[in-house]
């Protein structure tokens, strides 16, 4: 299993892991995604970044139970401001699952989380 966040994003945008043109814009929408999870009270204190392909998944999280949906999180809001989709359609499934998997996260790290009316 991948433990870079920037080699698991590349990946999952269907870029080969060891392609490294893109990787300015990606570690820039990459952090843009982490500041986000640091907002929703995932990673250390302070925030998280990345600026290359060493930062690892262990290094962000602390108390999270479910890794995986904080990856998925990080990939699908990187992959939207990174590679939008061109049917407005697909951005309105991913914008949903985002919102979804942003909620589900806010109740893992705050079971007491009452959403606003």
């Amino acid at each position: 299993m991948e433990t870079s966040i920037l080699k698991t994003v590349r990946t999952s945008l269907g870029i080969l892991p060891d392609f490294t043109e893109f990787d300015a814009e990606l570690v820039v929408a990459i952090n843009t995604a982490l500041m986000a999870v640091s907002q929703l009270g995932i990673g250390p204190d302070g925030g998280f970044y990345i600026s290359d392909d060493t930062a690892t998944w262990t290094d962000l999280f602390n108390s999270v139970s479910n890794i995986e949906a904080v990856k998925s999180y990080v990939i699908l809001k990187t992959r939207l401001e990174f590679d939008p989709p061109g049917t407005s359609f697909l951005l309105e499934s991913y914008s949903r699952q985002l919102d979804e998997l942003g909620f589900r996260l806010m109740i893992e790290v705050d079971p007491d989380f009452v959403p606003a009316e």
